[in-house]
């Protein structure tokens, strides 16, 4: 590990802006992941710093990266990238990206199989909880039992990220359930 990327991960773990994602790089300095889903890309300044902390531990050649937005048909006004103009940007840092278009329960039944083993799970604050939670039976299948997942939550006026576990996912699950056949 040379010295610039030593200080490199302390700008991003201890300085960087916004704030609430620091915990999230220091977190992948505890995990070192190598298969990363982020869901909701924003404009890919958090996907590439994910991916200068995660080349501290391994070659970017290693690194699998996939992530999930609506791209061109994000309804809110959010500031966005194209799927075309997020791909030409994270695909110069080396990474294997792949890019899925659409809602997250779509994207999710369509990918979900093929993510088996991701150690990290990035889940930004613009994703609606009603989607996520018709998605997190998916979540089981893509995860390993030392897999992470940060949720960034708004709570009035602030962002942190929410840390949930394998089991965690499992009790959000079962709540859903339960919620649906209460509702019919």
């Amino acid at each position: 590990m040379s010295r610039t990327s030593f200080l490199k991960y302390c700008q991003l773990a201890y300085l960087s802006t916004p704030a609430q994602e620091r915990s999230l790089y220091r977190q992948m300095a505890k995990k070192q992941p190598t298969r990363i889903l982020e869901i909701g890309l924003g404009v890919g300044v958090r996907s590439l710093r994910m991916f200068d902390i995660a080349r501290r531990y391994c070659d970017a050649k290693q690194i699998v990266y996939t992530g999930i937005d609506p791209f061109e048909s994000r309804q809110s006004e959010s500031p966005s990238l194209s799927m075309k103009d997020a791909y030409k940007l994270l695909r110069q840092q080396g990474v294997k990206v792949k890019l899925v278009p659409g809602a997250t329960l779509a994207a999710m039944t369509m990918t979900a199989n093929s993510l088996a083993n991701t150690d990290l799970i990035v889940i930004d604050a613009e994703v609606s909880h009603a989607d996520l939670e018709k998605a997190w039976r998916y979540f089981p299948r893509m995860m390993h039992e030392n897999s992470l997942i940060l949720r960034q939550m708004s709570d009035q006026q602030s962002l942190r990220f929410q840390e949930l576990s394998l089991a965690d996912v499992q009790l959000l699950i079962d709540e859903s359930a339960d919620r649906a056949v209460k509702a019919a």
